[in-house]
């Protein structure tokens, strides 16, 4: 059980980074996106970037307390 709960954590943090990841790219691929033209919704496509951008943030911090909290 505990090796169980030892791969989930693993994987939460690698979907944290994955959306922090995913957030950056998305981030890069707009603001070249706009330079060439301006985009209509320019400012819901990066508030988006961001909001997924924290979830990553998070899911990575939760994985590392709880990971911190099995350990002990």
């Amino acid at each position: 059980m505990e090796n169980f709960c030892l791969y989930l954590i693993i994987g939460l943090a690698f979907a944290g980074l994955a959306c922090v990841n995913i957030a950056r790219i998305r981030l890069a691929k707009i603001s070249a996106e706009n330079t060439k033209c301006k985009l209509p919704d320019y400012d819901s496509r990066r508030r988006r970037a961001y909001v997924l951008r924290y979830i990553g943030y998070g899911l990575t911090i939760v994985a590392l307390i709880l990971l911190l909290l099995i350990s002990n």
